[in-house]
């Protein structure tokens, strides 16, 4: 996997299949086991994480995302890029800390 390849373990990224409201809770205080989470879903499921987690959240966004290539650009990695626009980060919400943090991207209000 690339992240071995990286030298880092296969095992510090991993996908949480459960759907259910108890454990998006659970995990919404998990400070000591968790470094930040990732909502996907509806913008009642991002709203309500972005809103309640102690958690650093990575913001997504519902919505379209939009990608310039110019006509210099390597074109293998704008294509990477675009076929990865959809879950492109917005915003990384630290508790406490303030939306304006997010670098480069725009957060949604």
């Amino acid at each position: 996997c690339g992240l071995e390849r990286a030298g880092i373990p296969g095992t510090a990224v991993q996908l949480i299949e459960s759907t259910d409201r108890e454990s998006t809770r659970a995990f919404m205080s998990m400070n000591r086991y968790l470094d930040v989470l990732i909502p996907r879903g509806g913008a009642g499921l991002i709203r309500t994480v972005v809103e309640n987690s102690t958690v650093p959240v990575i913001e997504t966004g519902t919505g379209n995302c939009h990608v310039f290539v110019d006509q210099s650009a390597d074109l293998k990695m704008a294509l990477d890029i675009i076929e990865n626009a959809n879950r492109r980060v917005q915003c990384l919400r630290v508790p406490g800390g303030p939306r304006e943090s997010c670098r480069g991207v725009s957060a949604k209000a």
